[in-house]
Protein backbone atom coordinates (compact mmCIF):
# COMPACT_ATOMS: atom_id res chain seq x y z
CA UNK A 1 0.00 0.00 0.00
CA UNK A 2 1.34 3.52 -0.16
CA UNK A 3 3.43 5.00 2.21
CA UNK A 4 2.29 7.67 4.51
CA UNK A 5 4.42 10.30 4.51
CA UNK A 6 5.13 13.17 6.76
CA UNK A 7 4.21 17.32 5.56
CA UNK A 8 4.62 18.14 1.67
CA UNK A 9 6.94 14.39 1.01
CA UNK A 10 6.02 13.18 -2.69
CA UNK A 11 3.49 10.25 -2.37
CA UNK A 12 4.47 7.28 -5.12
CA UNK A 13 2.21 5.23 -6.63
CA UNK A 14 2.57 1.17 -5.63
CA UNK A 15 2.91 -0.76 -9.23
CA UNK A 16 0.93 -4.35 -8.92
CA UNK A 17 -0.33 -6.55 -11.47
CA UNK A 18 -3.74 -8.27 -11.79
CA UNK A 19 -4.30 -12.16 -12.52
CA UNK A 20 -4.75 -10.92 -16.24
CA UNK A 21 -1.80 -8.89 -16.06
CA UNK A 22 -3.12 -5.61 -16.15
CA UNK A 23 -0.99 -2.75 -14.22
CA UNK A 24 -2.69 -1.63 -11.27
CA UNK A 25 -1.81 1.75 -9.06
CA UNK A 26 -2.69 2.75 -5.81
CA UNK A 27 -3.24 7.03 -5.74
CA UNK A 28 -3.74 9.62 -3.04
CA UNK A 29 -2.69 12.61 -1.46
CA UNK A 30 -3.60 15.29 0.41
CA UNK A 31 -6.37 18.17 1.04
CA UNK A 32 -3.87 20.89 2.30
CA UNK A 33 -4.98 24.24 4.43
CA UNK A 34 -3.22 26.42 1.83
CA UNK A 35 -3.53 30.29 2.98
CA UNK A 36 -1.22 31.41 -0.22
CA UNK A 37 -2.44 28.93 -2.94
CA UNK A 38 -0.49 28.93 -5.37
CA UNK A 39 1.73 32.15 -4.66
CA UNK A 40 4.59 30.41 -3.89
CA UNK A 41 4.38 27.46 -6.60
CA UNK A 42 2.90 24.76 -4.68
CA UNK A 43 0.17 23.76 -3.25
CA UNK A 44 1.29 23.16 0.56
CA UNK A 45 -0.34 22.86 4.25
CA UNK A 46 0.35 26.40 5.60
CA UNK A 47 -1.56 26.09 8.84
CA UNK A 48 -1.09 24.13 11.56
CA UNK A 49 -0.79 19.90 11.22
CA UNK A 50 -0.90 17.76 8.35
CA UNK A 51 -3.88 18.77 5.91
CA UNK A 52 -7.37 19.00 6.70
CA UNK A 53 -10.78 17.24 5.89
CA UNK A 54 -12.96 20.19 7.38
CA UNK A 55 -14.45 17.73 10.18
CA UNK A 56 -15.03 14.79 7.87
CA UNK A 57 -17.16 16.93 5.24
CA UNK A 58 -14.92 16.20 2.52
CA UNK A 59 -14.80 13.08 0.00
CA UNK A 60 -12.32 12.77 -2.94
CA UNK A 61 -14.21 11.14 -6.15
CA UNK A 62 -11.94 9.29 -8.56
CA UNK A 63 -13.98 9.89 -12.03
CA UNK A 64 -14.32 8.97 -15.46
CA UNK A 65 -13.22 11.40 -18.05
CA UNK A 66 -16.55 12.09 -18.80
CA UNK A 67 -17.46 12.77 -15.23
CA UNK A 68 -19.32 10.09 -14.27
CA UNK A 69 -17.78 8.77 -10.56
CA UNK A 70 -16.16 5.46 -10.18
CA UNK A 71 -15.06 5.37 -6.76
CA UNK A 72 -15.72 7.51 -3.74
CA UNK A 73 -13.06 7.72 -0.65
CA UNK A 74 -14.12 9.87 2.23
CA UNK A 75 -10.91 12.55 3.13
CA UNK A 76 -9.16 11.02 6.39
CA UNK A 77 -8.48 13.44 9.77
CA UNK A 78 -5.09 14.22 8.82
CA UNK A 79 -6.00 15.25 5.03
CA UNK A 80 -5.07 12.45 3.23
CA UNK A 81 -6.89 10.31 1.21
CA UNK A 82 -6.30 6.93 -0.92
CA UNK A 83 -7.01 4.85 -3.99
CA UNK A 84 -5.88 1.62 -3.95
CA UNK A 85 -5.54 -1.14 -7.10
CA UNK A 86 -6.31 1.29 -10.51
CA UNK A 87 -5.88 0.11 -13.28
CA UNK A 88 -3.57 2.74 -15.85
CA UNK A 89 -5.85 5.39 -17.32
CA UNK A 90 -6.74 8.56 -17.29
CA UNK A 91 -8.92 9.73 -14.38
CA UNK A 92 -10.51 12.87 -13.08
CA UNK A 93 -9.94 13.75 -9.27
CA UNK A 94 -12.54 15.73 -7.72
CA UNK A 95 -13.12 17.15 -4.34
CA UNK A 96 -16.60 18.05 -2.71
CA UNK A 97 -18.72 17.83 0.44
CA UNK A 98 -21.58 16.81 -1.35
CA UNK A 99 -23.49 13.11 -0.92
CA UNK A 100 -22.19 11.30 -4.09
CA UNK A 101 -22.59 7.46 -5.38
CA UNK A 102 -21.05 5.80 -8.03
CA UNK A 103 -22.57 6.53 -11.59
CA UNK A 104 -23.36 10.35 -10.34
CA UNK A 105 -21.86 13.02 -12.13
CA UNK A 106 -20.51 14.63 -9.38
CA UNK A 107 -19.34 19.06 -8.72
CA UNK A 108 -16.27 20.20 -6.73
CA UNK A 109 -18.09 21.63 -3.63
CA UNK A 110 -16.98 23.16 -0.62
CA UNK A 111 -18.70 24.11 2.81
CA UNK A 112 -19.94 28.34 2.69
CA UNK A 113 -16.82 30.58 3.46
CA UNK A 114 -14.17 27.74 1.76
CA UNK A 115 -12.26 28.00 -1.49
CA UNK A 116 -10.53 26.09 -4.31
CA UNK A 117 -6.42 27.63 -4.43
CA UNK A 118 -5.24 24.78 -6.73
CA UNK A 119 -4.15 21.24 -7.43
CA UNK A 120 -1.09 19.96 -8.00
CA UNK A 121 0.80 16.54 -8.75
CA UNK A 122 3.75 16.52 -6.74
CA UNK A 123 5.36 18.69 -4.21
CA UNK A 124 7.74 20.40 -6.77
CA UNK A 125 7.24 23.91 -6.82
CA UNK A 126 6.01 25.28 -9.85
CA UNK A 127 5.68 21.83 -11.39
CA UNK A 128 2.75 19.65 -11.99
CA UNK A 129 0.05 22.76 -11.36
CA UNK A 130 -3.19 22.87 -12.60
CA UNK A 131 -4.43 25.47 -14.91
CA UNK A 132 -7.70 26.29 -12.71
CA UNK A 133 -8.04 26.20 -9.13
CA UNK A 134 -11.40 24.68 -9.48
CA UNK A 135 -11.46 21.79 -6.99
CA UNK A 136 -10.90 19.42 -10.10
CA UNK A 137 -7.78 17.72 -11.89
CA UNK A 138 -7.43 15.17 -14.68
CA UNK A 139 -5.08 12.78 -14.19
CA UNK A 140 -2.91 10.40 -16.61
CA UNK A 141 -2.11 6.87 -13.99
CA UNK A 142 1.10 5.42 -14.53
CA UNK A 143 4.13 4.47 -13.04
CA UNK A 144 5.29 7.99 -13.10
CA UNK A 145 2.26 9.82 -11.37
CA UNK A 146 2.59 11.57 -7.90
CA UNK A 147 0.67 12.14 -5.13
CA UNK A 148 -2.37 14.46 -6.04
CA UNK A 149 -2.71 17.39 -3.53
CA UNK A 150 -5.60 19.71 -3.21
CA UNK A 151 -5.13 23.62 -1.66
CA UNK A 152 -8.28 25.02 0.35
CA UNK A 153 -8.46 28.33 2.17
CA UNK A 154 -11.12 30.83 3.87
CA UNK A 155 -11.61 33.71 1.75
CA UNK A 156 -11.87 37.39 3.06
CA UNK A 157 -13.95 39.53 3.33
CA UNK A 158 -14.52 43.18 3.03
CA UNK A 159 -16.60 45.00 5.80
CA UNK A 160 -19.64 47.61 5.14
CA UNK A 161 -18.66 51.05 5.90
CA UNK A 162 -21.49 53.52 6.41
CA UNK A 163 -20.81 57.07 8.10
CA UNK A 164 -23.05 60.81 8.83
CA UNK A 165 -21.09 63.85 8.37
CA UNK A 166 -21.69 67.37 8.26
CA UNK A 167 -22.87 68.67 5.11
CA UNK A 168 -19.82 68.85 2.92
CA UNK A 169 -19.39 72.24 0.27
CA UNK A 170 -18.97 71.46 -3.88
CA UNK A 171 -15.56 70.21 -4.41
CA UNK A 172 -14.14 69.30 -0.63
CA UNK A 173 -12.51 66.48 -0.57
CA UNK A 174 -12.82 64.34 2.17
CA UNK A 175 -9.91 61.97 3.43
CA UNK A 176 -11.24 58.25 4.00
CA UNK A 177 -8.53 58.03 6.95
CA UNK A 178 -10.49 59.71 10.06
CA UNK A 179 -9.26 62.50 10.11
CA UNK A 180 -12.30 65.02 8.94
CA UNK A 181 -13.58 66.73 12.28
CA UNK A 182 -16.67 68.48 13.57
CA UNK A 183 -19.43 65.78 12.96
CA UNK A 184 -20.89 62.94 14.43
CA UNK A 185 -18.49 60.59 12.53
CA UNK A 186 -15.13 60.59 10.84
CA UNK A 187 -14.86 58.19 7.45
CA UNK A 188 -11.61 56.28 8.01
CA UNK A 189 -10.27 53.74 5.87
CA UNK A 190 -11.46 50.52 4.15
CA UNK A 191 -10.79 47.37 6.57
CA UNK A 192 -11.73 43.73 6.29
CA UNK A 193 -11.21 40.33 7.84
CA UNK A 194 -8.84 36.88 6.84
CA UNK A 195 -9.28 34.43 9.16
CA UNK A 196 -5.66 32.84 7.80
CA UNK A 197 -3.73 35.92 7.69
CA UNK A 198 -1.31 35.44 11.04
CA UNK A 199 0.01 39.02 9.52
CA UNK A 200 -3.11 40.76 10.24
CA UNK A 201 -4.13 40.42 13.42
CA UNK A 202 -6.40 43.26 13.80
CA UNK A 203 -7.93 43.03 10.03
CA UNK A 204 -7.36 43.74 6.49
CA UNK A 205 -6.33 47.55 6.41
CA UNK A 206 -4.26 50.42 5.31
CA UNK A 207 -1.98 50.60 8.43
CA UNK A 208 0.58 48.68 7.13
CA UNK A 209 1.06 49.53 3.18
CA UNK A 210 1.09 45.72 2.46
CA UNK A 211 -2.52 45.38 1.40
CA UNK A 212 -4.22 44.94 -2.16
CA UNK A 213 -7.50 45.64 -2.63
CA UNK A 214 -9.86 46.90 -5.91
CA UNK A 215 -12.78 49.28 -6.47
CA UNK A 216 -15.34 47.66 -8.10
CA UNK A 217 -17.91 50.32 -8.72
CA UNK A 218 -17.50 54.30 -8.57
CA UNK A 219 -19.25 56.91 -6.87
CA UNK A 220 -21.75 58.70 -9.17
CA UNK A 221 -22.02 62.29 -7.56
CA UNK A 222 -18.38 63.13 -6.76
CA UNK A 223 -14.87 61.25 -7.68
CA UNK A 224 -12.67 58.65 -6.36
CA UNK A 225 -9.04 59.61 -5.34
CA UNK A 226 -6.14 57.92 -4.68
CA UNK A 227 -2.91 59.75 -4.72
CA UNK A 228 -5.16 62.85 -6.02
CA UNK A 229 -5.33 60.84 -8.86
CA UNK A 230 -8.76 59.98 -10.00
CA UNK A 231 -9.42 55.90 -9.48
CA UNK A 232 -10.92 54.01 -12.41
CA UNK A 233 -13.27 51.28 -11.75
CA UNK A 234 -11.92 48.20 -11.53
CA UNK A 235 -8.77 49.64 -10.38
CA UNK A 236 -6.49 47.29 -8.38
CA UNK A 237 -4.41 49.38 -5.60
CA UNK A 238 -1.47 47.89 -4.56
CA UNK A 239 0.19 48.51 -1.38
CA UNK A 240 -3.04 50.77 -0.27
CA UNK A 241 -2.16 53.52 2.07
CA UNK A 242 -5.23 55.00 4.33
CA UNK A 243 -3.88 58.08 3.77
CA UNK A 244 -3.92 57.82 -0.47
CA UNK A 245 -7.67 57.70 -1.04
CA UNK A 246 -10.08 60.11 -0.50
CA UNK A 247 -13.38 61.21 -2.10
CA UNK A 248 -13.99 64.61 -4.09
CA UNK A 249 -17.61 65.98 -3.51
CA UNK A 250 -19.51 67.42 -6.44
CA UNK A 251 -23.15 67.31 -5.90
CA UNK A 252 -23.76 68.22 -1.73
CA UNK A 253 -27.86 68.63 -2.48
CA UNK A 254 -28.20 65.07 -2.88
CA UNK A 255 -26.90 63.90 0.67
CA UNK A 256 -25.17 60.65 -0.09
CA UNK A 257 -22.21 59.15 -2.04
CA UNK A 258 -20.75 55.75 -2.33
CA UNK A 259 -18.62 53.38 -3.31
CA UNK A 260 -17.79 49.33 -3.56
CA UNK A 261 -14.72 47.52 -3.02
CA UNK A 262 -12.90 44.20 -2.37
CA UNK A 263 -9.83 42.93 -0.69
CA UNK A 264 -7.29 40.04 -1.89
CA UNK A 265 -5.81 37.66 0.70
CA UNK A 266 -2.78 36.30 -0.05
CA UNK A 267 -3.63 33.07 -2.30
CA UNK A 268 -5.27 36.12 -4.22
CA UNK A 269 -8.69 34.94 -3.50
CA UNK A 270 -10.89 38.09 -3.72
CA UNK A 271 -13.76 38.82 -1.57
CA UNK A 272 -17.33 39.69 -1.72
CA UNK A 273 -17.79 43.50 -2.78
CA UNK A 274 -18.85 45.68 0.03
CA UNK A 275 -20.08 48.89 0.37
CA UNK A 276 -18.80 52.13 0.88
CA UNK A 277 -21.03 54.92 1.93
CA UNK A 278 -21.39 58.65 3.71
CA UNK A 279 -24.18 60.48 4.00
CA UNK A 280 -25.18 63.95 5.30
CA UNK A 281 -28.32 66.40 6.10
CA UNK A 282 -28.46 68.99 3.17
CA UNK A 283 -28.39 72.64 4.18
CA UNK A 284 -32.38 72.64 4.09
CA UNK A 285 -33.72 69.79 6.33
CA UNK A 286 -37.39 69.92 7.59
CA UNK A 287 -39.11 71.07 10.88
CA UNK A 288 -38.46 67.43 12.08
CA UNK A 289 -35.54 65.95 14.46
CA UNK A 290 -34.69 62.03 14.14
CA UNK A 291 -33.06 61.20 17.31
CA UNK A 292 -32.94 57.63 16.44
CA UNK A 293 -33.32 55.02 13.67
CA UNK A 294 -32.72 51.07 14.21
CA UNK A 295 -33.17 48.19 11.79
CA UNK A 296 -33.02 44.50 13.50
CA UNK A 297 -34.57 40.97 13.07
CA UNK A 298 -34.74 38.88 9.70
CA UNK A 299 -33.31 35.56 11.34
CA UNK A 300 -35.14 32.68 9.95
CA UNK A 301 -38.73 33.55 8.92
CA UNK A 302 -38.97 36.67 11.25
CA UNK A 303 -39.49 40.02 9.88
CA UNK A 304 -36.99 43.07 9.52
CA UNK A 305 -38.10 45.25 12.42
CA UNK A 306 -37.49 49.20 11.98
CA UNK A 307 -37.92 51.56 15.34
CA UNK A 308 -37.24 55.17 15.19
CA UNK A 309 -38.21 58.02 17.22
CA UNK A 310 -38.37 61.92 16.95
CA UNK A 311 -38.41 64.21 19.53
CA UNK A 312 -40.01 67.38 17.64
CA UNK A 313 -42.45 67.26 14.39
CA UNK A 314 -43.91 70.53 12.66
CA UNK A 315 -46.62 69.84 9.93
CA UNK A 316 -44.89 66.38 9.11
CA UNK A 317 -47.45 64.29 7.32
CA UNK A 318 -46.02 60.81 6.93
CA UNK A 319 -42.73 58.42 6.63
CA UNK A 320 -41.89 56.53 3.46
CA UNK A 321 -40.19 53.42 4.30
CA UNK A 322 -37.53 52.16 1.58
CA UNK A 323 -35.33 49.18 0.87
CA UNK A 324 -32.15 48.73 -1.25
CA UNK A 325 -29.94 46.00 -1.87
CA UNK A 326 -27.26 47.91 -3.09
CA UNK A 327 -27.63 51.71 -0.85
CA UNK A 328 -27.71 52.94 -4.81
CA UNK A 329 -31.49 51.51 -6.45
CA UNK A 330 -34.43 52.40 -3.58
CA UNK A 331 -37.77 50.98 -3.44
CA UNK A 332 -40.89 52.43 -1.19
CA UNK A 333 -41.75 49.13 1.07
CA UNK A 334 -44.28 50.61 3.18
CA UNK A 335 -45.50 54.39 4.96
CA UNK A 336 -46.43 55.32 8.22
CA UNK A 337 -48.32 58.53 9.45
CA UNK A 338 -46.79 61.15 11.21
CA UNK A 339 -48.10 62.63 14.31
CA UNK A 340 -47.81 66.13 12.54
CA UNK A 341 -47.16 68.63 15.58
CA UNK A 342 -45.05 67.20 18.42
CA UNK A 343 -42.80 68.45 20.83
CA UNK A 344 -42.51 65.37 22.79
CA UNK A 345 -40.25 62.23 22.01
CA UNK A 346 -42.74 60.06 19.15
CA UNK A 347 -42.17 56.14 18.71
CA UNK A 348 -42.75 54.49 15.49
CA UNK A 349 -42.68 51.32 14.59
CA UNK A 350 -42.60 48.71 10.86
CA UNK A 351 -42.57 45.38 9.91
CA UNK A 352 -40.96 44.21 6.53
CA UNK A 353 -41.07 40.78 5.04
CA UNK A 354 -39.39 42.87 1.69
CA UNK A 355 -35.75 41.92 2.51
CA UNK A 356 -33.43 39.29 0.48
CA UNK A 357 -30.47 36.92 1.61
CA UNK A 358 -27.07 38.90 1.63
CA UNK A 359 -26.77 43.00 2.68
CA UNK A 360 -30.33 44.97 2.68
CA UNK A 361 -30.52 48.43 3.79
CA UNK A 362 -33.48 50.44 5.04
CA UNK A 363 -33.82 54.53 5.24
CA UNK A 364 -36.96 56.65 5.73
CA UNK A 365 -38.22 59.59 3.33
CA UNK A 366 -39.88 61.98 5.59
CA UNK A 367 -42.65 63.80 3.77
CA UNK A 368 -44.13 66.97 5.26
CA UNK A 369 -47.52 68.31 4.50
CA UNK A 370 -46.66 70.42 1.62
CA UNK A 371 -44.93 67.55 -0.25
CA UNK A 372 -41.50 68.94 0.67
CA UNK A 373 -39.10 65.94 2.24
CA UNK A 374 -35.46 64.32 2.89
CA UNK A 375 -33.77 61.49 3.98
CA UNK A 376 -32.86 59.45 6.85
CA UNK A 377 -29.51 58.00 7.45
CA UNK A 378 -28.71 54.41 6.49
CA UNK A 379 -30.29 51.78 8.45
CA UNK A 380 -28.20 48.08 7.11
CA UNK A 381 -28.82 44.41 7.97
CA UNK A 382 -26.93 41.60 7.01
CA UNK A 383 -29.28 38.50 6.56
CA UNK A 384 -27.94 34.91 6.24
CA UNK A 385 -28.82 32.51 3.93
CA UNK A 386 -31.20 29.84 5.21
CA UNK A 387 -30.47 25.74 5.49
CA UNK A 388 -29.46 23.82 2.76
CA UNK A 389 -26.87 23.48 0.19
CA UNK A 390 -27.31 26.28 -3.14
CA UNK A 391 -24.75 26.04 -5.85
CA UNK A 392 -24.23 25.65 -9.68
CA UNK A 393 -23.62 22.94 -11.95
CA UNK A 394 -21.92 21.59 -13.64
CA UNK A 395 -18.27 23.27 -12.85
CA UNK A 396 -16.50 24.17 -15.20
CA UNK A 397 -19.53 24.66 -17.57
CA UNK A 398 -19.73 24.24 -21.30
CA UNK A 399 -22.86 25.60 -22.67
CA UNK A 400 -25.05 25.32 -19.96
CA UNK A 401 -25.68 26.28 -16.22
CA UNK A 402 -27.81 24.99 -13.46
CA UNK A 403 -29.09 26.35 -10.25
CA UNK A 404 -29.40 24.18 -7.31
CA UNK A 405 -31.05 27.13 -4.87
CA UNK A 406 -34.14 28.16 -3.24
CA UNK A 407 -34.47 30.70 -5.82
CA UNK A 408 -37.94 30.86 -7.65
CA UNK A 409 -39.84 31.77 -10.64
CA UNK A 410 -38.19 34.14 -13.30
CA UNK A 411 -34.41 34.88 -12.39
CA UNK A 412 -31.85 37.07 -13.72
CA UNK A 413 -28.18 36.78 -13.74
CA UNK A 414 -25.17 38.87 -14.17
CA UNK A 415 -21.96 37.77 -14.76
CA UNK A 416 -18.96 39.72 -13.53
CA UNK A 417 -15.08 39.31 -14.09
CA UNK A 418 -12.56 39.60 -11.39
CA UNK A 419 -12.35 43.55 -11.64
CA UNK A 420 -16.12 43.72 -11.35
CA UNK A 421 -17.20 44.66 -14.79
CA UNK A 422 -19.99 43.24 -15.92
CA UNK A 423 -19.31 41.19 -18.78
CA UNK A 424 -22.64 40.27 -20.60
CA UNK A 425 -26.04 41.81 -20.87
CA UNK A 426 -28.46 39.72 -17.98
CA UNK A 427 -29.53 36.41 -18.93
CA UNK A 428 -32.75 36.08 -17.95
CA UNK A 429 -34.12 32.00 -17.55
CA UNK A 430 -37.02 30.00 -15.45
CA UNK A 431 -36.40 26.55 -14.11
CA UNK A 432 -32.67 25.66 -13.00
CA UNK A 433 -30.82 26.26 -16.88
CA UNK A 434 -29.45 29.11 -17.98
CA UNK A 435 -27.78 29.28 -21.54
CA UNK A 436 -23.71 30.89 -21.18
CA UNK A 437 -23.16 29.22 -25.08
CA UNK A 438 -22.30 33.52 -25.85
CA UNK A 439 -19.88 34.23 -22.80
CA UNK A 440 -16.17 33.79 -23.94
CA UNK A 441 -14.20 30.85 -21.51
CA UNK A 442 -13.43 32.13 -17.94
CA UNK A 443 -13.73 32.67 -14.01
CA UNK A 444 -16.71 34.69 -13.20
CA UNK A 445 -18.83 36.07 -9.94
CA UNK A 446 -22.26 34.96 -10.88
CA UNK A 447 -25.45 37.06 -8.89
CA UNK A 448 -28.68 36.03 -9.36
CA UNK A 449 -31.86 37.21 -8.80
CA UNK A 450 -35.37 35.29 -8.25
CA UNK A 451 -38.59 37.51 -9.24
CA UNK A 452 -38.98 38.22 -5.08
CA UNK A 453 -35.89 40.07 -5.06
CA UNK A 454 -33.74 37.15 -3.60
CA UNK A 455 -30.12 37.55 -4.47
CA UNK A 456 -27.92 34.45 -4.67
CA UNK A 457 -23.86 35.00 -5.28
CA UNK A 458 -21.86 32.06 -6.99
CA UNK A 459 -18.36 31.75 -8.47
CA UNK A 460 -18.48 29.56 -12.00
CA UNK A 461 -16.00 28.76 -14.49
CA UNK A 462 -16.69 28.31 -18.64
CA UNK A 463 -14.76 26.72 -20.12
CA UNK A 464 -14.53 26.03 -23.98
Amino acid sequence: SMEELPGNARLLPVDKTTENNARVYDLGGHIFHDANGVCNRMIDQTQEGTGTHLDGTLSVVLASVGGSALKIVRVKEGGSYLFKDLEEGTYKLILTDQAVAEGDFPVPSLPENWVFVGEQQGSMPGAGIDAEADGMIVVTLNSLTQSVNFGIQQPPSADEKAYVIPAPFNGQVIRLNGSLTGGMMSPNQLTGRDPEDAHAPGGLNGNTGNRRLVIRTLPEEGILLYGDTPVKQGQVIDNYNKNELALKIENPAVSMIDFSYSFYDAAGSLSEPSSYVLNWITNNPLPVRLESFKVSGGKGDAPVLLEWNTSAEENTDRFEIEHSIDALAWKKIGETAAEGNSSIVRHYRFSSTDHVTGNNYYRLKTVDRNGAFSYSTIGSLKIEASSGNSYLYPNPAVRVLNVKSELTGSKKALFFDSSGNIVSPPIEFSGQEMDISKLPAGRYFVRITDSRGNVKQYKATISR
